[in-house]
Order: C-alpha cells, then structure tokens, then sequence
C-alpha cells in the first residue's frame, strides 16, 4: 500500500492511498542495467553538445535530439561533477535519466478487468533504439489496479516531469542474474 499527499478541492493537501501497487525496485532495475554487458556500449555516460555547420562563414547550431545531449542533462553532469563525492568512493558518478510512461490496458474481453502498467526507459539510450522493440529497451516497474479520478484536472499521461535522484551504486562482483 502506497500513501501519498495530492492536492484537495478546495486548496490544502489530502491523503489518498494507492492499493494493490506492485512495483519492482527501481534501484534493481538501475543496478541490471549499468551491469549488462550488452547494454554497455549502447549507454551514454557522458553527455555532449551535439552541434551542426550549415557551410563556412556561419555559425554552427546546436542540434536537439537526444535527451543525453539536451541542456538540462549537461547541466545536471555537470552539477554533479562538482559537488562532492562520497568518502572513500573512486567510482565514476553519472547521472541516469529515468523516462516514466503508462497507459490503461483492458485484461479480458468480457468485462471490465484494467489495469495500468507503469513502463520505464532510460534517457542514456538513444530513441532511435528505444523505439525497437526489438532491442527489449523498456521496463515495467509497476502496476496499478484502476486509476481513480482523485485530482480537480484532466490526466494526461505523457506529462514531463523530473525528479532528482542521488544514488550510490556499486558494481557488483558478478553482472546481475550471473554467477
């Protein structure tokens, strides 16, 4: 069970509760994917300025495309490259860029059986391999039962939204589901 603050009808907050929330822990899933070895060279580390010249004599423009080569992904490199590191931690520290997605999905044909799959990607991949199925690129991380109408607005599932997050992970021995 999940407790949670929202917003209530008439200004102030409220509490509501999120029943049956399956979930998988995100830190797992984080540790699978730094960890596979076939992922690795697909998985942006360090963030760039992806940049394009028309012809001479003019000024070069910057390119937006990826999510790892946007400003707020350098800004946030950068932000965590100067701030201190953990005591006696030599690991490199990168940012990991967590996509959230759902959508409502009908279980049966006969009735009225739903539920709402939370999915993951991670923003260090390139969208052109995301957008492969193939390449098996996104995670489910939760289920919800129904999403009930609690806030005063419309949903919209494909909000944008950010959420800083410092994780401290360490390699283990063997790469995950490996012994």
């Amino acid at each position: 069970m999940l407790t949670r603050q929202g917003p209530a009808a008439k200004g102030g907050a409220r509490d509501y509760v999120v029943t049956n929330f399956h979930h998988r822990s995100l830190i797992s899933v984080i540790r699978e994917k730094l960890t596979n070895e076939n992922d690795a060279p697909h998985f942006h580390y360090e963030p760039y300025e992806l940049r394009w010249k028309p012809s001479d004599g003019l000024d070069s423009i910057r390119v937006h495309g990826e999510l790892y080569t946007s400003p707020t992904f350098i800004d946030a490199h950068n932000s965590l490259q100067e701030s201190p590191g953990e005591p006696g931690c030599d690991l490199p520290r990168v940012v990991v860029a967590l996509m959230f997605w759902s959508d409502g999905t009908q279980l049966t044909n006969f009735g009225d059986a739903k539920l709402w799959p939370l999915y993951m990607y991670f923003g260090n991949e390139s969208k052109y391999r995301r957008g492969k199925p193939s390449c098996n690129l996104c995670e489910h991380v939760a289920y919800f039962e129904t999403v009930r109408p609690i806030f005063p607005f419309k949903f919209f599932p494909n909000w944008l939204f950010s959420c800083p997050i410092r994780l401290k992970i360490s390699p283990p021995s063997s790469p995950v589901g490996r012994s």
